[in-house]
């Protein structure tokens, strides 16, 4: 007997090959859906094709042929297309033609041919399961590497419930440069956004940085109120992602929080690292078994790239929109006091808002900055329109808030784009390195929470000050310091604190 399984392998490959290209970041149960979704359709062609051509090998190589085109013109397309672009046919209905022929010959070569095609489909066999193979060993490797990593003890401080204990917000805008960037970069003064801040009470050091110029160790450090080689024990050419993504998810200050009987409330942020949080009692705005970073990484490697903008964006629209909205309304639905963490992937790519949250096509933005893989136009606009959201939501925010809350408004780096980060490592390039954590860090603290407040604080510093100026505890805070490190090397920590000097 003829064993026929390659439709089956090559339906399950495309979620595992996103999932072992982003083991860092993604959950394995984030795929399931997706892969269950592909399975379920590849088997229904398969079948439906067996009834029409009574052969069932003939039909399960048809379906094979249009798995792996389907699936793989996306990388195809990214393989080839500054290459095309330089002649002239870069455009997805240009390249997709090679695709749509090689498929539609194939399919009808399978068809008529008289062959027999057995050794065909123990080639087909063998190569699905030589794919899946490499991918599992790939997984094996990344989980026994990450065995073997330790986190060390962090510490332990009794906290005490106030009679009349405040919500606690803390939002993240992603990737919100500092004014100084954006005047020097963007030509753009936030004085406007900044000045409302102030007006409704919120205090702002004269220049903020960030400890970490990316979100996996910003978030880490922010969250666990320590600097990550403190908390982790790993070698500095240790290429993943896994312990910084591991603090976030079991972080100290929503440990605290949940201690004191505080309800957790996580915003869907789209991503793995953030989408859902082992702490959260209660998460807005996502959908559960569905991650959009997932969604939109299967759509773009895949035939449906050409139209991907429209299939994945407006589920991210609707989940930027849904955050903004229901931050305002959390307070009065609540029973218990809560602490709120909201990582919004704004004014972050991809950008899909205009400066008054009309619709756009990132397509359509051209205007770039010499060598920015970001788009100038597309960021700028973005900002301007997370700032009018901002407005209405921390308006919304202490109008429906019978006790002052606390609000900390913070961007996990600056704008990280258009530089060479290998070369600003090795250099201490302090232009990159500024512009990179220059960032946004302000804090609405109620009562006499604002005396703590001190100018250069960072945000490794933030929950030990909360902690200690409404929950009676003693964490000494930590000096500040800024630790540049790069995507291919996110273990090496630089101490760049020398290199900033804020007084120029």
């Amino acid at each position: 007997m003829r064993m026929t399984f390659h439709p089956i392998l090559f339906a399950i490959i495309p979620p595992l090959f996103i999932l072992v290209n982003n083991l860092d970041e993604v959950n394995y149960r984030d795929i399931f859906l997706p892969l269950l979704v592909i399975v379920a359709i590849s088997l229904a062609l398969w079948f439906i094709l067996k009834i029409i051509l009574k052969n069932t090998i003939k039909s399960a190589l048809i379906v094979s042929l249009g798995l792996v085109s389907f699936f793989s013109y996306g990388h195809y397309f990214n393989l080839i297309y500054e290459f095309a672009k330089d002649l002239g046919f870069g455009q997805n209905r240009y390249l997709l033609v090679p695709f749509i022929v090689t498929l539609v010959v194939g399919t009808i070569y399978l068809i008529k041919t008289q062959r027999l095609l057995n050794n065909l489909n123990t080639i087909t066999n063998v190569m699905s399961l030589a794919i899946i193979f490499i991918i599992i060993i790939n997984i094996g490797t990344f989980e026994f590497q990450n065995s073997n990593i330790f986190l060390k003890n962090t510490e332990s401080v009794e906290l005490i419930r106030p009679e009349s204990p405040p919500d606690v917000y803390y939002i993240i805008l992603d990737k919100y440069a500092g004014a100084i960037t954006l005047n020097e970069l963007f030509n753009y003064n936030n004085h406007e956004f900044l000045d409302f801040l102030k007006s409704r009470g919120f205090q702002m050091s004269n220049e903020s940085y960030s400890n970490y110029p990316s979100t996996t160790n910003s978030l880490a450090s922010s969250l666990n109120m320590n600097y990550v080689h403190n908390l982790i024990d790993v070698p500095s050419n240790f290429t993943s992602d896994w312990p910084n993504n591991y603090l976030t998810s079991n972080n100290m200050v929503m440990k605290n929080f949940k201690s004191l009987g505080y309800e957790i409330v996580v915003f869907n942020s789209g991503i793995s690292l953030t989408d859902t949080l082992p702490a959260e009692d209660k998460n807005l705005c996502g959908q559960e078994f569905l991650n959009y970073d997932i969604l939109n990484q299967l759509f773009e490697t895949s035939m449906l790239n050409p139209i991907s903008v429209f299939l994945s964006h407006d589920q991210i629209r609707e989940n930027r929109l849904c955050v903004f909205s229901e931050l305002t309304k959390i307070v009065p639905q609540m029973n218990k006091p809560v602490f709120v963490f909201a990582h919004m992937m704004l004014p972050h790519s991809p950008y899909i808002f205009g400066e008054n949250g009309e619709r756009v096509n990132p397509e359509s933005l051209v205007v770039k900055l010499e060598g920015d893989d970001d788009n100038y136009l597309g960021y700028l606009d973005q900002l301007k329109f997370t700032n009018k959201k901002m407005r209405e939501t921390i308006n919304g925010i202490l109008e429906n808030s019978e006790t002052k809350p606390i609000i900390i408004i913070q961007s996990d780096h600056g704008y990280n784009s258009g530089f060479d980060w290998e070369y600003t490592f090795e250099n201490n390039d302090s232009k990159m390195i500024k512009q990179a954590m220059r960032n946004i860090n302000a804090y609405y603290l109620p009562q006499e929470g604002g005396s703590a407040f001190y100018d250069g604080i960072t945000p490794v510093n933030t929950f030990r000050i909360i902690f200690n100026e409404y929950f009676g505890g003693n964490y000494p805070l930590l000096e500040d310091k800024m630790y540049f490190n790069t995507y291919d090397r996110p273990n090496a920590y630089k101490d760049v604190t020398s290199f900033i000097d804020k007084r120029k």
